[in-house]
């Protein structure tokens, strides 16, 4: 809404991969045999958040207008732990898939603006939606 019109501006999206970007595991022996034993509650917990990464989706919502999804590459029982943990932040959605399915995909989704992934072996299967994101500050770069 702009001097009191309605807009029809459709907002952009942007995709986020939790492990290493917003999301760090602690101590990955514990983690491992939670995952083992399918305590994922007991998983989630091994994972620390990144408070600056947190802050600048916040600030892409609110003051850029921008969807934010997050994705995860350790299957769909994390995802749904993440989903809670992750609650109190303004997201679109949280999803478990693969690198490879996730590239698949970006080519049928037109309001995709970008692909951000914190790995630099993987960045470019998005093709030129794919950015790899070196540090926090990169994040809403463009939009």
């Amino acid at each position: 809404m702009e001097n009191g019109n309605l807009s029809n501006r459709v907002a952009p999206r942007i995709v986020l991969v939790f492990e290493g970007a917003l999301g760090f595991c602690t101590d990955t022996a514990r983690y491992d045999k939670a995952v083992r034993k399918e305590k994922w509650e007991t998983a989630i917990k091994y994972w620390s958040l990144n408070t600056l990464c947190m802050a600048k989706l916040m600030h892409l919502y609110f003051k850029k207008d921008v969807n934010i999804e997050v994705v995860t590459y350790l299957g769909e029982p994390f995802a749904e732990e993440l989903r809670y943990l992750l609650q109190d932040l303004p997201l679109h959605r949280v999803w478990a898939t693969t690198p490879f399915d996730l590239g698949l995909k970006v080519a049928y989704m037109p309001d995709l603006a970008m692909v951000y992934d914190p790995e630099p072996k993987r960045w470019l299967m998005y093709g030129g939606k794919g950015r790899y994101l070196s540090s926090i500050n990169e994040l809403g770069e463009g939009l």
